[in-house]
């Protein structure tokens, strides 16, 4: 009789990463604006305060091309960081000032 494949493994992650997951899970649900993009920026985590400003649901920002629906300003600062670059951003949107 043949055996299932065994399924594939993925290595648990290392301490460190961990206690920044336990520490994002810790202040998810402040009432500020919080999202955790990937090295291709990309979200792949967003809390609601943030949908909230960017009037998207949480699903939509993790559409690919969402930058494209955010103020240019945030999206342009957030590739300048992506990139090694410091870079502060201030804008208003919503009635709202921004600082990034």
């Amino acid at each position: 009789m043949a055996q299932p494949d065994s399924p594939t493994l993925v290595p648990a992650p290392e301490p460190e990463e961990q206690a920044v997951w336990r520490f994002l899970d810790a202040v998810w649900n402040v009432p500020v604006g919080l999202g955790l993009c990937n090295t291709d920026l990309q979200f792949v985590r967003v809390n609601e305060a943030l949908a909230r400003f960017d009037n998207l649901a949480i699903l939509a920002h993790y559409d690919a091309d969402v930058l494209a629906r955010l103020p240019s300003e945030f999206s342009e600062g957030l590739r300048r960081a992506n990139q090694g670059e410091p870079h502060d951003v201030e804008f208003e949107t919503n009635e709202r000032t921004v600082r990034a």
